[in-house]
């Protein structure tokens, strides 16, 4: 996954399907940038994500409960969207679709 670290900030780049498969070492790499490059404000880019499961959904959860404001999720398609709508996850992470 590609990451960019800019100043207080740590964005990531998830592709693809976020799922049981892979959410452990995605959690690993971001926890790993977290812990190298710290970082106040935490974004995913999720331009490139198709799918995300409840694994993804917890991965996102743990890398919340590490920060004091909440993690911003940007450019969501809306299939990914309504993921995290039924799930109620949209109200407590700063989740924005793609314009």
């Amino acid at each position: 996954m590609k990451t960019v670290a800019e100043n207080d900030k740590l964005t990531f780049f998830p592709e693809g399907k976020i799922h049981t498969n892979n959410a452990v070492q995605l959690e690993g790499e971001i926890f790993d940038a977290i812990k190298a490059y710290g970082g106040d404000n935490i974004v995913f880019d999720a331009s490139k994500l198709t799918y995300i499961s409840s694994a993804g959904l917890r991965m996102l959860l743990k890398v919340q409960q590490t920060k004091d404001k909440p993690i911003q999720i940007i450019n969501v398609s809306d299939d990914v969207y309504e993921v995290f709508s039924v799930t109620g996850f949209a109200e407590f992470l700063n989740v924005r679709k793609r314009q």
